[in-house]
C-alpha cells in the first residue's frame, strides 16, 4: 500500500504542512513504506493529485491534510478507483466530515491514522460533482459563500464565521420559491428559506440540524425550511446548534430518501461541502457504499447505520 499526503498548505488558521511532514517523516523511518508528501498549489490541485495518484491502478490510501474543502477534493479525484482509500488529516478550521465517526485529535494521530482500517460509507451525487457531508440550497448556500470571507479574518474559528455569515445574509434575501420533489413524491411548490440534504451530521463549524444522519445507510436526511421571520430564524440557528429541530414545529419539514430534485425560475445559490455555485435546477442523490474511508486505529464507530 502506497501512502500519499496531499497537504493544502493554507487550510485552517495556521500552515500545517511542516508538522505533518515531520511526524510523516518520523513515522516511515522507524515503520518503512512506501510515501509520498505533496504540497497542493492552487484550487483543484488537490483533485488533480488524487486522480493521477489513484489511476496508477495500484492499492493508494490518499490522506486529505486540509478542511472540508480539501477532502471533498481528494474524494472528487478518487472516485471510480476501487484501488485508492480516503483519510482525512483535519488541519481546517471546520472539519466537519470526520465528526460523524470522532474527533479532530482522534483523526490527528498520524500512527494511528496509518495503521487505520476502513469503511466503505456512502457519497452524494449533484451532476458533475460529488459531495460527502451536507449539500444545500437558498440561504444556507448564501451562508456558506460568506462564511470564506469571515474566516479570514483576525481570531475568527470556523464556527463563528458560519455564525458572523448567517447574521450578514439575514440581512439580504431570505426566501427562495422553490419546486422540491424527493424521491418517486408529488413535487411541492413553495417558498422556502432553505433546502438542506445531509449525509454527514453538522457543518457550519459544528451546526447539527440532524444528529442520527448516518453515512453508511444508502439513504440522504432532508431539511425543508419554509419562509420565516428573522427572529424565527434566530430561535432556528440555536436549534442547530444543539440537534433540537423539534423545537421548531410546523416551521422545519424533515424527511428522508435517495435523491432530492430542486428548482426554480429564478438562479439560486447551491452548496456542496462548502463550495457554492449558482443554478436553477439541482439533483441530490445518495451513491450507497461508494468510498472507502479510513478510521483511526482503536476507533469504533458507534454510530448505527
Amino acid at each position: 500500500m502506497r501512502h500519499v499526503f496531499i497537504i493544502n498548505p493554507i487550510a485552517g488558521r495556521h500552515d500545517a504542512s511542516a508538522s505533518i511532514t515531520s511526524k510523516v517523516q518520523e513515522y516511515f523511518s522507524s515503520h518503512g513504506g512506501d510515501y509520498e508528501i505533496i504540497l497542493t498549489e492552487a484550487p483543484l490541485h488537490a483533485m488533480e493529485i488524487a486522480k493521477r495518484e489513484a489511476a496508477s491502478g495500484d492499492g493508494v490510501r490518499l490522506y486529505a491534510c486540509g478542511g472540508d474543502g480539501t477532502l471533498n477534493e481528494v474524494i472528487r479525484g478518487a472516485f471510480g478507483f476501487e484501488n485508492a482509500e480516503i483519510a482525512a488529516v483535519p488541519t481546517g478550521s471546520g472539519n466537519d466530515y470526520i465528526k460523524v465517526f470522532g474527533t479532530r485529535e482522534q483523526f490527528l494521530n498520524l500512527p494511528a491514522l496509518i495503521e487505520g482500517i476502513t469503511m466503505r460509507v456512502d457519497l452524494v451525487r449533484c451532476g458533475e460533482r460529488l459531495g460527502c457531508n451536507i449539500l444545500s440550497a437558498g440561504f444556507d448556500s448564501e451562508v456558506a459563500y460568506h462564511m470564506a470571507r469571515f474566516k479570514n479574518m483576525p481570531l475568527v474559528s470556523g464556527h463563528l464565521a458560519y455564525t458572523l455569515a448567517v447574521f450578514y445574509c439575514l440581512i439580504r434575501k431570505t426566501k427562495n420559491s422553490f419546486e422540491v420533489q424527493i424521491d418517486s413524491e408529488p413535487p411541492i411548490k413553495h417558498d422556502f428559506t432553505l433546502v438542506a440534504c445531509l449525509n454527514g451530521i453538522c457543518y457550519g463549524g459544528g451546526y447539527s440540524p440532524v444528529p442520527s444522519a448516518s453515512v453508511t445507510d444508502g439513504t440522504l436526511d432532508f431539511v425543508l425550511a419554509g419562509t420565516i421571520s428573522r427572529l424565527k430564524f434566530v430561535k432556528l440557528l440555536n436549534s442547530c446548534k444543539i440537534g433540537r429541530l423539534d423545537d421548531l414545529h410546523g416551521v422545519i419539514t424533515y424527511s428522508r430518501g435517495t435523491k432530492i430534485h430542486i428548482c426554480s425560475e429564478t438562479p439560486f445559490a447551491v452548496n456542496i461541502d462548502g463550495e457554492c455555485h449558482t443554478s436553477v435546477d439541482v439533483l441530490f442523490e445518495v451513491l450507497p457504499q461508494t468510498m472507502s474511508f479510513v478510521l483511526p486505529k482503536g476507533l469504533v464507530n458507534t454510530r448505527k447505520p
